[in-house]
């Protein structure tokens, strides 16, 4: 039976709970990015405009007037993920607690409807955004004293790597709010995401230097860094920019995601609205996940602060992997409903 993508009904309902978000999306971005160089080039004392002006003029000699002109992408990139990130949970861990998912299973639409429905609607609002800032941004810039130096191109470019990023991180916290119950579980699990590569590469490179275990080189590299970051660290994925980029990578996995998320969504049993996991696997793989990296914290610790030893370590990784036992299981057996 074929659907139609775009339901009319479907994106009403999802923008008339969420506009508000739109706007603040739009005043986060303008702050940091458009009123900046408002008050730099029009605003500012004369000698603080003059200031701005000179350093733009001698970095475009070197040809890299964007590094002063455009700074402050970063931070309004950062404020739209944020916005995003909060979109995602209202669109999934919000509307799970107030059980207001229960209502829209009953619609005549499939579930993967629904939840494409939520992907593009945050979609839509994050390339409204940044094109919208960006070019208010351009006019502020092309009418000032450093019109000389703007580059349309360059502008263009640097918003469509901000788009990429922030649909990327949304595909990514949406995904989480496919199988996390509450809002709460969704927000811990991207603060996981983001820093579990840089966790696991430290503790396990503890675990192999304490117990002196022989790796290879390629696993070394995978320790060290080496290039892997632009992969698996979701924190690079926003910091990082310029060459070497994982455009292909991440755009795989963003794919992956979405259609992960379509198909977990379509399978969430209301039931288990208010509990920490929808899925009772996903929960195990959590707990078993989480017994790992305490136990390899734990006896970091343990080798640190108690004996500088492996007896240190193991009595230290066995204290962590009892403790988070019981904090995990107790957690996840808390069901917050309204």
């Amino acid at each position: 039976m074929k659907h139609k993508l775009f339901v009319k009904a479907l994106w009403w309902k999802e923008y008339r709970q969420t506009r508000v978000l739109l706007w603040l999306m739009l005043l986060a971005s303008f702050f940091p990015i458009v009123y900046t160089h408002m008050w730099k080039l029009w605003w500012a004392s004369k000698s603080m405009r003059d200031t701005f002006v000179k350093n733009v003029t001698y970095v475009f000699q070197d040809g890299r007037a964007g590094d002063n002109l455009y700074n402050d992408y970063g931070g309004g990139l950062i404020f739209i993920i944020l916005g995003s990130f909060v979109l995602s949970i209202w669109l999934l861990g919000q509307e799970r607690r107030n059980q207001v998912n229960e209502h829209m299973f009953a619609l005549p639409y499939p579930r993967w409807i629904l939840y494409l429905t939520k992907w593009m609607i945050g979609i839509v609002y994050i390339v409204s955004t940044i094109v919208i800032t960006l070019g208010l941004d351009f006019v502020v810039l092309a009418s000032s004293h450093v019109s000389e130096y703007v580059s349309i191109g360059e502008i263009v470019v640097r918003g469509l790597h901000m788009i990429f990023v922030a649909v990327s991180i949304y595909t990514l916290t949406l995904f989480l709010g496919s199988f996390t119950g509450t809002w709460s579980m969704q927000a811990l699990m991207f603060l996981l995401c983001m820093t579990l590569f840089d966790f696991l590469r430290f503790v396990i490179g503890k675990f192999i230097h304490i117990f002196m275990i022989p790796v290879s080189e390629s696993a070394q590299s995978v320790l060290d860094g080496g290039g892997w970051d632009s992969f698996f660290n979701v924190g690079e994925w926003i910091i990082h920019e310029g060459s070497g980029y994982s455009y292909g990578f991440i755009s795989i996995v963003s794919i992956l995601l979405l259609l992960a998320g379509m198909w977990l969504y379509s399978r969430n049993r209301t039931e288990n609205n208010g509990k920490q996991f929808v899925f009772p696997v996903i929960e195990k793989a959590y707990t078993v996940l989480g017994v790992i990296c305490a136990a390899l914290y734990g006896g970091y610790l343990g080798y640190e602060f108690f004996y500088p030893g492996r007896i240190g370590y193991v009595c230290g990784a066995g204290v962590g992997a009892v403790l988070c036992y019981l904090i995990i299981r107790t957690f996840t057996h808390i069901h917050t409903r309204r």
